[in-house]
């Protein structure tokens, strides 16, 4: 992957600046100014380039279309959505976005790290660093990566020297820090180079060349599932009391998945989806969002959703019912209510008895 980095500084990384942006965290936050619901992301989205180039049969200027929420939902792709997905001619075999883990003792502290052989750089998370200590800084220059494949930039506070505990050795390495990142740690290229680290994968094993000598750690379990973050792909209103299919983007180029939202998109009082399962192609797909509130809501670009779960587990298992839960949820919310409360904004509140109760 090539990103493309800014500094504050017009200072150059080289090859180094390139972690990989997958993020469980947040990322945005909901205000509410007025009757509108904003959701507002945290970072400037200007002269950010495109995710995927865009394809001859789709325009990149077309919105997604609202419709009534009686009516059926139909994208303005090739063919019609059918639970979420893009339809198009020609499919990619769903990926298996099995990741590697491992549990790593940097700075006496065991960190859950991620081993991406995708990432130039190795980065570790600003909110793990607070728990710190006997770290160095080696550079406090802000910085901005745009990754190739990713949604939005990543932030960096610079890059610190930390240790690692890894078998009986002790190394030191460098890492960039990074306000929002999906793990404790993500060792990139720049730090398996160093080391001439060897994958096993078969067996699940991470190898180091250390002093002339190999020392290797096993990775941690290899049936973990990991969480694909979903972007809205650009700016959406959603008309009052309908429903919209969003056009939404991952990292991944095609996988078949659980969709479970942030718990900000679960509480909105007025957007939600019930929606439960996610097909991707071409790191594109559509997911349906409800408004049921009056006025009209904004989905700014590149707002995260949530989040996808590789669906490999045949049986139903603990993260099929969180989906499941969701969903509900949702289906409960869009229900209408009617409040036994009379309000008016110069008339003091009063509460009648209802009789049906």
């Amino acid at each position: 992957h090539t990103p493309s980095f800014q500094s504050s500084t017009n200072r150059q990384f080289g090859s180094a600046a390139n972690p990989r942006n997958i993020t469980r965290q947040n990322l945005f936050n909901f205000q509410i100014p007025s009757s509108t619901q904003q959701l507002q992301p945290p970072l400037s989205t200007l002269n950010i380039p495109p995710l995927m180039p865009p394809s001859s049969s789709v325009p990149p200027t077309q919105l997604s279309q609202p419709t009534s929420t009686a009516a059926a939902i139909t994208c303005q792709w090739t063919e019609p959505v059918k639970d979420g997905p893009v339809s198009n001619n020609s499919y990619l075999p769903p990926s298996k976005p099995f990741l590697l883990y491992a549990t790593l003792v940097i700075n006496n502290l065991p960190l859950q790290t991620l081993i991406d052989t995708g990432a130039s750089a190795t980065c570790i998370s600003f909110n793990v660093l607070q728990r710190m200590s006997n770290f160095r800084y080696i550079d406090t220059t802000a910085a901005s990566f745009v990754l190739a494949d990713g949604v939005i930039p990543l932030q960096s506070n610079g890059s610190v020297e930390l240790s690692m505990q890894f078998g009986n050795e002790l190394i030191h390495f460098r890492a960039f820090v990074i306000n929002k990142l999906c793990v404790d740690l993500i060792i990139g290229m720049d730090f398996l180079i160093i080391f001439n680290a060897n994958i096993d994968v078969k067996s699940q094993h991470l190898s180091l060349e250390i002093s002339g000598r190999r020392t290797s750690t096993r990775l941690d379990d290899h049936f973990r599932r990991p969480l694909i973050p979903l972007h809205a792909r650009q700016s959406t209103f959603v008309p009052p009391h309908s429903t919209v299919a969003i056009l939404v983007s991952t990292p991944i180029s095609s996988l078949s998945a659980y969709f479970i939202p942030t718990s900000n998109f679960i509480e909105h009082p007025y957007l939600s989806s019930t929606q439960k399962l996610v097909t991707i192609h071409h790191h594109h797909s559509r997911l349906l969002v409800t408004n049921s509130s009056n006025v009209q809501q904004n989905i700014p670009e590149f707002f995260c959703f949530g989040y996808l779960l590789s669906n490999q587990a045949k049986e139903p298992n603990f993260f099929n019912q969180i989906a499941l839960l969701c969903r509900r949820y949702n289906e409960k919310k869009n229900q209408p209510t009617s409040s036994p409360t009379f309000t008016h904004p110069q008339l003091p509140q009063r509460i009648f008895n209802d009789p049906t109760r």
